[in-house]
């Protein structure tokens, strides 16, 4: 049986897989086998298997009953850590007894017995310990690199680091520090690798540019953008010169905490200094160039490196053609898609997707859904964003209802949608004057596991106070406050004039201290909605109460408050009060006008007042306004 180009696999907690020298297969490509991924499994296989086809393909393998030598095993892929049967396809697995494995295959299974010792509680006294205590130096420091190369948990791993170090007679050679900074930095423990930079320097190691690149990409991916830039700062004042490596992570850095500006200066030093420009630098120059709003600059960089013969890769492409899209430059989005299909780059959902989103953007639907056929024409297939991006525009224009079925058709395909595309419907349903129907959504989006949030209800309260149901938009917002959330205060202003529309003083006063007890500043207009709802409702004490709070939060009261407020009295009868207001109003510079006067002098006239209604009539004369008194004396009379 042939064994050159095998490859070992075994099962623990974590497995792990040992790859041997490669050969040129009869069937295979010529590509070395490798490990592709690790995954935790709820099983052990009793005996190494191996794989004999010579082929560069993800890890296959089946349940242990199936384990039978000789047997044919179907493909299990692994996606999103749960295993997927794959019929299109099978492979052929030979299981060996361990004796019959080739010699230069021995280390391989040591290196297999330590990965499974790791996960047993008193690892250090197992048996694969003592064979690898009991080992010369040099065959020790190589099996303990690939050891090391194995591990996915940090605080394991440098467990065995140290264990490892504290043998008699060991030292850990520069490969080992090296995986060992890389492991720690992945996972965040920043101060344990820089200990170790400090370590090999202690010790007379090199400390190699690769260790700091490695830190570099670590702070990175953690967004701590100064640390990162400490490290590349650093590397120059030691005399290092960075090369592509280190360029290409302080950029993606950068780009990723957003600050492009520097990543544009880092990147202007990089050419200064005549460092090789990687695939990975163009793209993310390119993206760069796009969040600046530099669109025109990013496409010139894309076609200079066209010129220059180099192949750009998806990320490059899709990245100019999302930022044309968004700017509604759909031509230059579409010119860049050609060049990209020319250059044999094939787009993925994300290019499809940024078309479709820039098409709904300028009310181009129809050819939005034409894409998602061509999409599925082409072999692939439509997303979640897919989805949301296409109910986002058709909700738009008015074709909710649409969009809704096309919601059916995601969760059909057994897609899970985030809240982005119900947020979608309700905008849809409420913008058509149906907000019944936006509410129904709510129990539809508790049974497919999804939770509204701030977005979603401050639709539906818009909505509804839009829609002339500000009492039902208030039950909702208690609803909203009992989980957690507080709406914005541009919102609780929209549903306070709504409630002042309708008339409804207590709920109206309710909002208003609400609103005020978690911080809300009433303006003067607020105030005056207030006032009014009180004063229609005949509730003048409350009215003459904010009347009075509005003058210590020196707030000038204007003719139209104050105008209310003596309706409102005039209307209840507090005629004597009307003619105080009156007078308040004279008092502080503010004219009445003729619509006030008669008014009063109606008012006065239908309770005979006589005297009283021609005094009012003289000082309105004597101030330059001129009553319609004789339509209301007539009626005195």
């Amino acid at each position: 049986m042939a064994t050159t180009n095998a490859l070992i696999l075994n099962t623990c907690t974590n497995f792990c897989l040992i790859g041997a020298p490669p050969r040129r297969s009869a069937r295979g490509n010529g590509k070395s086998a490798h490990l592709v991924c690790r995954k935790n499994l709820n099983f052990a296989l009793p005996f190494p298997v191996t794989y004999t086809i010579g082929t560069s393909a993800l890890l296959s393998f089946t349940m242990m009953e199936r384990l039978k030598k000789g047997c044919e095993l179907t493909d299990i892929l692994f996606r999103h850590g749960k295993p997927r049967i794959k019929n299109s396809y099978r492979r052929r697995w030979k299981v060996v007894p361990e004796a019959s494995f080739p010699e230069h295959l021995k280390l391989g299974d040591l290196v297999y017995q330590i990965c499974t010792s790791l996960q047993q509680k008193h690892w250090e006294e197992t048996t694969a310990m003592e064979t690898l205590r009991s080992m010369k130096k040099d065959a020790k420091a190589d099996i303990v690199v690939k050891v090391l190369r194995l591990q996915t948990n940090a605080k394991k791993a440098l467990e065995f680091f140290q264990w490892v170090e504290r043998l008699e007679g060991y030292e850990h050679h520069s490969d080992a520090y090296c995986i060992i900074i890389e492991i720690l930095g992945t996972s965040k423990m920043f101060e344990m690798a820089q200990a170790m930079i400090q370590k090999m320097k202690n010790k007379g190691l090199e400390v190699t540019l690769n260790i700091f690149n490695s830190l570099i990409r670590s702070y990175g991916q953690d967004g701590k953008i100064k640390e990162a830039l400490d490290v590349f700062d650093f590397i120059k004042a030691e005399g290092y010169m960075p090369n592509t490596s280190s360029y290409n992570n302080i950029l993606i850095a950068l780009v990723k905490g957003k600050e492009f500006e520097m990543a544009e200066n880092i990147y202007i030093e990089m050419l200064g200094y005549g460092v090789t420009m990687s695939k990975q630098t163009s793209t993310t120059m390119i993206h760069c160039l796009c969040m600046r709003n530099k669109v025109e600059k990013a496409k010139d960089m894309l076609e200079d490196m066209l010129e220059k013969g180099c192949s750009l890769n998806v990320v490059a492409y899709t990245s100019l053609i999302s930022a044309f899209c968004k700017r509604g430059m759909l031509l230059q989005a579409f010119q860049i898609l050609g060049k990209m299909q020319r250059n044999g780059c094939t787009p993925n959902v994300m290019t499809y997707n940024s078309i479709i989103h820039g098409l709904c953007l300028v009310g181009r639907v129809e050819e939005a859904l034409g894409w998602v056929e061509k999409m599925q024409n082409l072999s692939c297939t439509p997303d979640i964003y897919t989805y949301t991006v296409l109910m986002d525009g058709l909700c738009k224009v008015g074709r909710t209802d649409e969009a809704k079925e096309l919601l059916g058709q995601a969760l059909g395909r057994g897609l899970r949608p985030s809240i982005v595309p119900y947020n979608a419907l309700f905008y849809g349903y409420c913008k058509e004057g149906r907000p019944d129907e936006a509410l129904a959504l709510l129990d539809e989006i508790s049974e497919n596991d999804c939770v509204p949030d701030i977005v979603s209800y401050t639709t539906l309260v818009h909505g509804l106070v839009k829609n002339g149901q500000s009492s039902e938009a208030l039950r909702l917002q208690y609803e909203i406050a009992e989980k957690g959330y507080t709406l914005e205060f541009p919102i609780l202003s929209s549903l306070l004039q709504g409630l002042c529309r309708e008339g409804n003083s207590k709920d109206v006063m309710r909002l208003f201290r609400k609103m005020q007890h978690i911080g809300h500043v009433h303006g003067p207009h607020t105030y005056h909605m207030v006032i009014h709802a009180h004063s229609l409702s005949g509730e003048m004490e409350e009215a003459l109460t904010l009347f009075r709070e509005m003058m210590r939060n020196n707030y000038s009261p204007s003719h139209r408050t104050c105008n209310i407020i003596i309706k409102g009295f005039c209307i209840n009868g507090r005629l004597n009060d009307a003619i105080n207001m009156l007078d308040f109003m004279i008092e502080n510079d503010m004219d009445p006008n003729a619509i006030l006067y008669n008014i009063l002098l109606k008012e006065l006239c239908k309770e005979d007042r006589m005297e009283d209604a021609r005094k009012l009539h003289a000082v309105a004369t004597k101030r330059g306004v001129f009553p319609n008194y004789k339509h209301s004396f007539t009626e005195c009379r």
